[in-house]
C-alpha cells in the first residue's frame, strides 16, 4: 500500500542533517544573507518532514513517504503555516539533482479519507493530486544516524491510511475508506497467512541494462505518465563482485543506485526494499508488507471487485519469473480464459478453444493481444456508447501499439467477437467484469488458502515450482467445484 503523510510539520530538530548538506553544497544557497536564512529554514522544515516519513517507515515497517500540495502551497492556502513556493521548489530541485531525492509528479490521493479531503482542500485546487517525495539511498542513511539518537521523531505524525485490509469504493469510485467487516478481514488475514513469503526478486543486471530504454511508469494504475532512461544516462562500471581490481564502494554504490532507480520506475513500490548485488543480479528481499493483502470492493457493494491487492502483484510479468520463494525458482500459472469459461458455464454452455480467436484480426501481429482486451472491454464497458471510448483509450495495448485508432477499425471485430460468443453475447456492455473479479476472488481465496506459500496475481499464482502440481490441481478443484465443469490451466 502506498503510505503517504501530509506535508505540513513545521517544527522539530532537522539542523544537523540540513548543516551537513549545506557544508557539502548540496543545497544552492542565495546571495543575500536574508534569503540564506530562510532557505536554511525551507531546507530543516523539509528535511522534518522527511525524517517523521522515515521514522515511521522504520518503525511500521511500511514504506511511508510525504505528500506535497503544491498548488495549496503555491497559491499561499497552506494549512499549517505560509510555505515559501519558489523556496520548497528550490530545495526539492537541489536534493533531487545532487541524486538525495525521489519524486514522484501527478500523484493520485486514492487513499485519504473524505474527511482529510474537506479538511485540506476546501477549495478543491488540488484536484486530487499531489507530489509525493521520498529520500534515497544517501539521503536515508544520514536520517537513519539521526534517528538512533532521536527515537522519538515521528510520533505526533498520523497515516492518510489506517486498513484494515478491506476497502470499499462508493459508486462514483471514490474510496470510502477502510472498513471493519469482520468476515473480510479474517478472510484477508487468511490468505496473509497463506501467502509465501521469504520472497526475494533476482534480476540479472545485464536484462536492466538491456530494457532502460523501455516506456515505464511506476504509478501506472494511479494515472502516472510514462518515462524513458536512455542507456547512455548509466555510464554503467563493471559491478560483479569477481572483478578484478575490485570496483571502489563510491563508485559501485553509484552503478546499484543506478540500477536501482531502472527497478523503481517499473516498481514503484521497490524504492524502500533492500537490494543488493550478488552474482551478476540485483537482489531484492521483498518486504513483509509488500506481501499483505488489500482486498477491493467497488460502486459500494460487497459483490463488485474484491480482488486481493498487494505490492508484489506490481512486478511486471516480464520479471516475475526472476521471483524466488524461499530460494527456489517460481512457476507462473493462470486460468484459461476465465471471465468468458464463468459466464459459459452459467449458460450452461462451454467454451470451445480459444475466446480471443476471430475471423477478425485488427493489427495482426498484435492480433490475439487486441482480441483479448477488446473482449475484456467489452465485459467492463457500462454501456454501448461508453464502448468504443473505452477501447480507444485503453492503456494496455496502446502503449503497446504506439498508434491511434478510429471507431471504425474497432466495429468489425467488436462484431466478431459478439458472433463468437453468442451464448453470452448480452453481458458484453453490461458492466459485468466487477462481478465476475468477485467471483474471481472467492477463486483466489481458496486457491492460496488450500495450496499455501503461493503469490496470487488476481487470476493467477506464483509458486515454487516444486508446487506446480499441487496449485494446478488445486486450481481446476476450486473451479470445477464452483461452475460444475473442467477448466485448462497454463504455464506462463
Amino acid at each position: 500500500m502506498n503510505n503517504t503523510i501530509l506535508f505540513g510539520a513545521d517544527k522539530g530538530i532537522s539542523g544537523e542533517i540540513a548543516s551537513k548538506l549545506i557544508d557539502d553544497e548540496v543545497l544552492t544557497l542565495p546571495p543575500q544573507k536574508t534569503y540564506r536564512n530562510k532557505r536554511r529554514k525551507e531546507l530543516r522544515r523539509f528535511l522534518y518532514n522527511l525524517i517523521h516519513a522515515r521514522s515511521l517507515t522504520k518503525a511500521r515497517d511500511t514504506a511511508v513517504k510525504v505528500a506535497l500540495p503544491l498548488r495549496e502551497i503555491n497559491q499561499n492556502n497552506c494549512y499549517n503555516g505560509k510555505v515559501s513556493y519558489s523556496g520548497l521548489k528550490a530545495v526539492m530541485s537541489d536534493l533531487q539533482e545532487s541524486g538525495y531525492l525521489y519524486v514522484n509528479k501527478g500523484s493520485f490521493f486514492v487513499n485519504c479519507s473524505k474527511e482529510w479531503k474537506e479538511a485540506c482542500l476546501e477549495d478543491g485546487n488540488l484536484k486530487n493530486r499531489c507530489t509525493e517525495v521520498w529520500g534515497t539511498r544517501k539521503l536515508n542513511s544520514l536520517i537513519d544516524d539521526y534517528l538512533r539518537e532521536n527515537t522519538d521523531v515521528g510520533a505526533d505524525v498520523d497515516l492518510l491510511v489506517t486498513s484494515t485490509g478491506v476497502e470499499i469504493k462508493d459508486k462514483e469510485g471514490q474510496v470510502v475508506g477502510s472498513v471493519e467487516k469482520e468476515d473480510e478481514v479474517e478472510k484477508v488475514k487468511e490468505v496473509d497467512d497463506a501467502t509465501a513469503s521469504a520472497v526475494t526478486l533476482s534480476l540479472p543486471l545485464s536484462s536492466l541494462v538491456s530494457s532502460i530504454s523501455v516506456r515505464t511508469s511506476p504509478l501506472r494504475a494511479q494515472g502516472g505518465a510514462s518515462s524513458s532512461l536512455s542507456t547512455s544516462s548509466l555510464s554503467l562500471p563493471s559491478i560483479n563482485v569477481r572483478t578484478s581490481p575490485p570496483v571502489p564502494y563510491k563508485e559501485q554504490e553509484t552503478a546499484i543506485d543506478k540500477l536501482h532507480n531502472v527497478v523503481v520506475h517499473r516498481i514503484g513500490a521497490a524504492w524502500s526494499w533492500k537490494h543488493r548485488i550478488e552474482d551478476g543480479r540485483l537482489v531484492y528481499e521483498v518486504p513483509e508488507e509488500a506481501l499483505s493483502n488489500t482486498r477491493k470492493y467497488v460502486r459500494g457493494s460487497w459483490n463488485k471487485g474484491g480482488r486481493f491487492y498487494n505490492d508484489v502483484q506490481n512486478v511486471p510479468s516480464d520479471w516475475r519469473k526472476h521471483l524466488r520463494i524461499e530460494g527456489e525458482e517460481v512457476v507462473e500459472l493462470d486460468y484459461d480464459n476465465l471471465h468468458f469459461n464463468m459466464l459459459y458455464a452459467k449458460e450452461g454452455e462451454e467454451l470451445e478453444g480459444d475466446a480471443y480467436k476471430t475471423t477478425c484480426n485488427l493489427l495482426e501481429e498484435l492480433a490475439r493481444d487486441v482480441n483479448k482486451t477488446t473482449a475484456n472491454v467489452m465485459l467492463n464497458a457500462r454501456s454501448p456508447q461508453a464502448l468504443y471510448g473505452c477501447l480507444k483509450n485503453n492503456i494496455d495495448w496502446k502503449e503497446e501499439v504506439g498508434v491511434s485508432i478510429p471507431d471504425e477499425a474497432f466495429k468489425p471485430l467488436v462484431n466478431a467477437l459478439r458472433d463468437r460468443h453468442e451464448p453470452i453475447k448480452e453481458c458484453f456492455h453490461s458492466d459485468v467484469g466487477v462481478s465476475l473479479q468477485y467471483e474471481d476472488s472467492r477463486l483466489a481465496y481458496e486457491v492460496i488458502t488450500e495450496t499455501g506459500g503461493t503469490l496470487g496475481v488476481h487470476d493467477g499464482f506464483v509458486a515454487k515450482k516444486s508446487k506446480e502440481q499441487e496449485l494446478r490441481k488445486n486450481m481446476k478443484e476450486a473451479f470445477r467445484s464452483e461452475y460444475g465443469q473442467d477448466i485448462s490451466v497454463s504455464s506462463e
